[in-house]
């Protein structure tokens, strides 16, 4: 016996009913038989509403989460862990832009299990050719359904971590551009939904504005830390006559004002040159 699923005049699936040997079905248990595909597709069109508000509540959590955070690492590995959640997406990868200095960051927001993460930082820059630098400047999301083969997204990455399909996302506010995000889908292709690809902008908005906002405040905490630094230094030089006491005090103050593409440095000299002749006088 074949019986179609239909919920309110709209076709859900179909049912088959198989026997060994071949039989006649009674008036009854056809009806028993239209009943249970009735009631089977009330349950799938009830499952599939409740999939669906589930997501669009889990949309809506994230959405205020990214406008709540502040610091900016906390900002990216929320992004990228609850864009991961909601889409279950395999990896999600979030490139930060310096838009004044046309760079990204060299240590990107990582969800998910990559297979060779350090292939991601073994250089100190983004190369220019890189697929971030292609995606910065779009307007637009870009959708790859088969990335291995996307001029684009089938880039070195995607062929050692065998991504199968891929969104990648310029984030902008206004017309500042703040990073990239992309989504990656590994173990097999997937096509994107159009409720999938509203989701998608809608994350990459609110996530440029949190990034945008979290750039800012660090911008603001770190022009406040250099001040008290050069402060703290002009104190050393004016409350100090030992020369060796200044010179160390200033290379640790020197130390602390690395850091800005977030690297620490390793240590801080301070050498002191006569004609040919170079002094080493204090390190930190």
């Amino acid at each position: 016996a074949c019986l179609p699923l239909i919920y309110k005049d709209v076709g859900l699936g179909v049912v088959w009913v198989h026997y060994d040997q071949p039989r006649t079905f009674s008036d009854k248990e056809k009806e028993a038989l239209r009943l249970f595909t009735n009631q089977a597709a009330i349950a799938y069109e009830n499952a599939k509403l409740h999939k669906q508000l589930n997501k669009a509540r889990d949309t809506a959590m994230l959405v205020a989460q990214m406008t709540a955070l502040g610091n900016l690492k906390n900002t990216l590995d929320a992004i990228v862990k609850g864009v991961k959640e909601v889409l279950g997406c395999d990896i999600v990868t979030l490139w930060t832009y310096r838009q004044e200095k046309d760079e990204f960051d060299i240590y990107p927001a990582v969800a998910g299990k990559i297979r060779f993460p350090n292939e991601l930082t073994k250089t100190k820059t983004v190369d220019p050719s890189a697929t971030p630098y292609k995606i910065i400047g779009m307007d637009e999301i870009y959708v790859a359904e088969n990335s291995q083969q996307d001029a684009i997204l089938g880039s070195p990455f995607a062929k050692r971590e065998n991504v199968c399909s891929s969104i990648a996302a310029p984030l902008k506010v206004y017309d500042k551009r703040v990073g990239v995000l992309f989504i990656n889908y590994c173990h097999e292709k997937h096509t994107f939904t159009g409720e999938e690809r509203g989701n998608i902008r809608l994350f990459s908005h609110q996530a440029a504005v949190a990034i945008r906002n979290a750039m800012l405040y660090e911008g603001e905490q770190r022009r406040k830390e250099v001040l008290k630094i050069l402060d703290e230094a002009g104190r050393v030089v004016t409350n100090s006559l030992q020369l060796d006491e200044i010179l160390n005090n200033l290379a640790h103050q020197v130390y602390e004002l690395t850091g800005e593409k977030g690297e620490i440095a390793g240590f801080a000299t301070i050498n002191l040159v006569d004609g040919n002749q170079i002094t080493h006088m204090a390190a930190y």
